[in-house]
């Protein structure tokens, strides 16, 4: 029983720690894009993200989900 009571703790300390969100700089980096470009993404509401003290939030899991279908798209000559 320790050990199942062990292996929740650490699946506990990996979702804890896994990252929920981006930033505006990273999602530059990740598409290889202009500052400008993000946020007119974040204006057509592309994905989920906030705004907290003027700095914007975007969900990773409503990002990776946008991008997973960008990719999907591009390779059926949809992009």
């Amino acid at each position: 029983m320790t050990h199942v009571n062990e292996t929740n703790r650490n699946n506990d300390k990996r979702t804890e720690n896994e990252k929920r969100t981006y930033t505006v700089k990273e999602l530059q980096e990740i598409l290889e894009v202009s500052r400008p470009t993000v946020y007119a993404l974040l204006k057509r509401k592309e994905f989920h993200s906030i705004t907290i003290g003027g700095k914007h939030l975007i969900s990773k899991k409503s990002f990776d989900a946008w991008l997973d279908g960008i990719e999907l798209d591009s390779e059926v000559g949809y992009l």
